[in-house]
């Protein structure tokens, strides 16, 4: 997301939610600079992790389908942990200032209004990492 827009990892956007790199028109160049840069690579041959919190269904539809496309497996790497645990995560990252991700306790509860689970044929490609 910062390098689209030709900022360093721990350079500071100044995005407040829905602003800035985090509008929802910067939110869909991020997926599809993604889906794009997935595509070249696998063109190229390269195998592909795309690491993105894929929070919308049609989000993981977009790249299932390339993979698809491509002939390739698609795999979904659910990583899941209690709510509690997530913010207490995102406290102890900005209390040491040294991250590249600008998420905040409130990033995270808008993100959980966006979630969409994982429908069953997606859970049958998933597999899970809890923590």
């Amino acid at each position: 997301r910062k390098r689209l827009h030709g900022m360093s990892a721990l350079a500071a956007s100044g995005s407040g939610l829905n602003a800035g790199l985090y509008s929802p028109q910067a939110h869909g160049d991020t997926y599809a600079s993604l889906l794009s840069r997935a595509r070249m690579l696998l063109a190229d041959g390269w195998t592909v992790l795309v690491d993105a919190a894929f929070l919308r269904a049609a989000e993981r539809a977009d790249f299932a389908a390339l993979a698809q496309g491509a002939g390739v497996p698609f795999h979904i790497l659910a990583c899941e942990a209690p709510v509690d645990v997530l913010r207490a995560r995102i406290t102890e990252r900005q209390a040491h200032g040294a991250d590249a991700s600008e998420a905040t306790v409130a990033v995270l509860e808008q993100q959980l209004g966006w979630l969409e689970p994982l429908s069953g044929a997606e859970r049958a490609q998933a597999l899970h990492v809890a923590s």
